[in-house]
């Protein structure tokens, strides 16, 4: 879709294949979250805290804010971005 984009920032892309292609992300959100949800549940997991050495407590906090930053930017991906394109408003 990148392809389609013109220099001054318009898009060639029709209002049809726009909202198939914000379907499509909007699905690869939730893959997305599905994912990063397992990902915090092992990160949360007290049984598994117990077994890591002191230096991946450092590695599993940065993972825990790399989650947070994802799941934050998906969200506002889907509630904001992705309804303001779809309805043609331009952001």
């Amino acid at each position: 879709m990148r392809d389609r984009f013109q220099e001054d920032g318009t898009c060639s892309v029709s209002p049809g294949e726009l909202r198939r292609h914000l379907r499509q992300f909007a699905h690869e959100h939730e893959h997305i979250d599905e994912m990063l949800e397992e990902f915090r549940l092992l990160l949360e997991d007290e049984k598994l805290k117990r077994l890591r050495p002191k230096w991946m407590e450092k590695i599993s906090s940065a993972m825990t804010g790399l989650y947070r930053t994802v799941h934050e930017q998906i969200y506002t991906e889907n509630q904001v971005l992705f309804p303001r394109l779809a309805s043609g408003e331009r952001t």
